[in-house]
């Protein structure tokens, strides 16, 4: 049995992989800004589940919820860092250099990382998650570019084809693997698991050392 400590339950990618993870048997730490959006999660596993406030922007509340992860479970076996947008996937660009970094980094202790970048999938990330600039304080001069990115995005909103908890149940055969590749590129049909850098999002990628790459299809529906 893992123990899952797992950022922005409260919607999207965070909250189905919890649900996943919880119906999968192991323990998870569900956290997001507002606790209240989460604690159902923890009431429906009881004992398995436990429903803490974390904002990852305040260090105290990091903190907080790693010591009170670890008096309740012992430690933790999968951190999830579930967050994340950005229109011409800057932000994405970012979490990919931290990772490869940090990859590097705690290896030597033991520990790996995997880095998931998913395309379209049924979240609310291009709708309420979105909301992010007030349309006063658009700036013009980016209407025909991140603007127009913004507003296809929102008009798709619910009707991706990707199924985020189908996602999830690939995510934990994946880490259930005695290794894992260190990157993965998800589109809604297909995942394609990869363990080099980004240079290309194929199967056919270098392998790193002892990493195995795989392909893992997504049912939509399923």
């Amino acid at each position: 049995m893992k123990t899952w400590l797992i950022t922005g339950c409260s919607t999207g990618f965070g909250r189905s992989l919890a649900q996943a993870v919880l119906a999968h048997g192991d323990q998870a730490v569900i956290t997001a800004r507002n606790v209240e959006q989460i604690k159902d999660l923890a009431e429906a596993a009881p004992g398995r589940a436990l429903a803490l406030p974390l904002d990852v922007t305040d260090p105290g509340q990091v903190r907080a919820a790693v010591t009170t992860a670890q008096e309740r479970f012992g430690g933790i076996d999968v951190l999830v860092n579930n967050a994340g947008i950005g229109y011409f996937a800057a932000t994405k660009f970012a979490v990919e250099g931290l990772t490869d970094s940090l990859r590097q980094e705690v290896a030597p202790l033991g520990i790996s990382t995997l880095l998931v970048e998913p395309g379209p999938f049924r979240t609310d990330w291009a709708g309420r998650s979105a909301h992010e600039t007030l349309p006063e304080r658009e700036i013009a001069d980016y209407a025909d570019t991140a603007g127009a990115q913004r507003a296809a995005f929102r008009a798709d909103t619910g009707k991706e084809p990707g199924d985020p908890h189908s996602a999830a149940r690939a995510l934990i055969t994946a880490l259930a693997a005695d290794t894992h590749p260190s990157a993965c590129c998800w589109a809604p049909r297909r995942t394609e698991w990869r363990s080099s850098s980004w240079s290309r999002c194929s199967p056919r990628s270098a392998r790193a050392p002892g990493a195995r790459t795989r392909n893992l299809r997504i049912k939509r529906g399923a």
